[in-house]
């Protein structure tokens, strides 16, 4: 099932009013977790995916030596990673060095590494440094950029299509 243009938009529109709401609540998230909930219930449905079947959104994941927060997952077969950290967490070189090996080892196409304030998207099968994977980086405050980017690379249709390797690749 396709999206058409209009839907596109309406999609993009809803997702950008929830992440304008993610950023006007994220003073008050605490915990990691707080905004795994939001992510889960608000972000990931308006991707395409189902956060309540765990052959689509698998949390926890287990990667060796430690564990993604979600696997994004069709047939069985990792698709993409997305690693939240809390929103007072500073993210560092080596928090994306951690995620892009993991992702690399285990075929993820995509990786969305973000503390809610940060979003930082990688294609992890790129050459060169960590940053030279790096395929976007926008911020809770730029909410019609990362909407745009969240779907670009991270819709469902756009990940099995192969659609958001492609792009990431150009």
């Amino acid at each position: 099932m396709g999206w058409s243009k209009e839907q596109s938009v309406s999609e993009e529109d809803k997702l950008t009013e929830v992440l304008k709401d993610i950023g006007k609540k994220l003073a008050s998230f605490r915990t990691e977790k707080e905004f795994e909930l939001h992510l889960y219930s608000r972000i990931l449905p308006l991707l395409g995916w189902d956060p309540y079947d765990t052959n689509e959104c698998c949390p926890e994941y287990p990667v060796k030596d430690g564990r993604i927060d979600c696997a994004l997952l069709h047939k069985g077969k990792v698709t993409a990673f997305i690693e939240c950290k809390r929103p007072q967490h500073q993210i560092v070189e080596s928090d994306k060095e951690q995620i892009v090996n993991y992702a690399f080892r285990a075929g993820a196409r995509m990786i969305l590494l973000t503390n809610a304030r940060l979003w930082l998207i990688f294609y992890p099968f790129a050459s060169g440094k960590i940053d030279e994977r790096l395929v976007v980086e926008a911020s809770i405050e730029q909410p019609e950029k990362l909407a745009e980017s969240l779907i670009r690379f991270f819709s469902k249709q756009n990940l099995l299509s192969g659609t958001a390797e492609t792009e990431a690749r150009d």
